[in-house]
């Protein structure tokens, strides 16, 4: 894989094509360097739980809430090891050995469990999170197998376009608003090769009634996204808004999945298990 800014090329221009969703633009969100993004108008960042943005109009600062932040997720690893077993990802290994994968990515890779089971399959893994305390976690366990890095999902992914076979995320891409969510995948497919795979697990719509019972929701931020009590943001996926979000790749599994809770065998947790894979031909091709 190839990383932006390293000796193969600095940072590499991301033109439009087809298989992007629509009126997103990496310039809606900053560069991967840590830094919190200033706005036009911004006269402080605060980072708490989440991170807090003021305007001045009219005389009176305007809270806008983006998304969880770093100091919110070494929180939670402080207290949790998250860690579905094989849930995820098994049913992804198959795709990926039968596609010829090599080089893959995983976005929110918590304490690393997961990559670990890609990297015991022989696969040349990278595996990025926000959170220090839970990339010192997975360090520790697989380091020697597994090449972790610090990355803001939210933010232009610091890797050269076609860089990986498949781009894999479990339960981590649900944290953003409309607009993030939008550039994120755009910044998917930018770094997937010709044909290249992108697996994920979302929130599903109807999983919201499931959720509240044990995240109480503070406020709705915009529709289908919600800040919840504890500080996470959250947002929920229809099927309409998946293959949306997927115009113009091939979507290989798209599939409903109610999970139930490990003890009682009620439904605990409800996603979109989704596969999908991108055009056959380099992005120049697509070039006008």
């Amino acid at each position: 894989m190839r990383y932006a800014g390293d000796a193969n090329g600095g940072t590499v221009s991301t033109p439009q094509d087809k298989c992007r969703p629509p009126t997103v633009g990496l310039s809606e969100f900053p560069r991967n360097d840590h830094s919190p993004p200033v706005a036009a108008g911004d006269t402080h960042p605060e980072q708490l739980h989440r991170r807090h943005y003021h305007w001045l109009r009219a005389g009176v600062a305007v809270t806008r809430i983006e998304y969880a932040q770093q100091s919110y997720w070494d929180g939670y690893f402080k207290d949790a090891d998250l860690d579905w077993g094989g849930l995820w990802t098994q049913p992804f290994i198959p795709l990926l050995q039968s596609a010829g994968a090599n080089d893959v990515l995983e976005l929110g890779c918590g304490s690393g469990h997961d990559a670990a089971r890609l990297a015991r399959e022989g696969f040349n893994v990278v595996a990025t999170d926000i959170s220090e305390e839970a990339l010192a976690q997975a360090e520790r366990r697989y380091g020697d197998i597994v090449q972790f890095r610090p990355v803001d999902t939210a933010r232009e992914l610091p890797f050269l376009d076609s860089s990986f076979d498949a781009v894999m995320a479990n339960v981590a891409l649900h944290m953003f608003s409309d607009t993030v969510t939008r550039a994120v995948f755009a910044e998917v497919r930018r770094i997937l090769r010709p044909a290249g795979l992108f697996l994920f697990h979302v929130n599903a719509h109807d999983d919201r009634p499931l959720r509240e019972r044990w995240r109480p929701v503070l406020r709705q931020l915009e529709p289908d996204y919600v800040l919840e009590e504890a500080g996470q943001t959250v947002r929920f996926f229809s099927e309409e808004y998946v293959r949306m979000l997927l115009a113009g790749c091939e979507i290989v599994i798209l599939e409903h999945l109610e999970i139930p809770h490990r003890k009682t065998n009620e439904p605990f947790k409800r996603v979109w298990r989704v596969a999908a894979r991108t055009p056959n031909e380099t992005m120049s091709a697509r070039l006008p």
